[in-house]
């Protein structure tokens, strides 16, 4: 029993860990993305 816990444990473990990738890689793609909106605005502005 004591051996499916520790098994259970480290699956959970990679999942987390999996997630934490993830979130990563959005955050860097959410920069990158602010940062291309802050190039756009200024011209943007100027057409209203």
């Amino acid at each position: 029993m004591k051996k499916d816990h520790v098994k259970e444990i480290e699956e959970l473990k990679f999942e987390l860990q999996l997630g934490r990738q993830r979130s990563e890689h959005l955050d860097k793609l959410l920069d990158q993305q602010r940062k291309q909106l802050l190039q756009l605005k200024p011209r943007s502005v100027h057409r209203k």
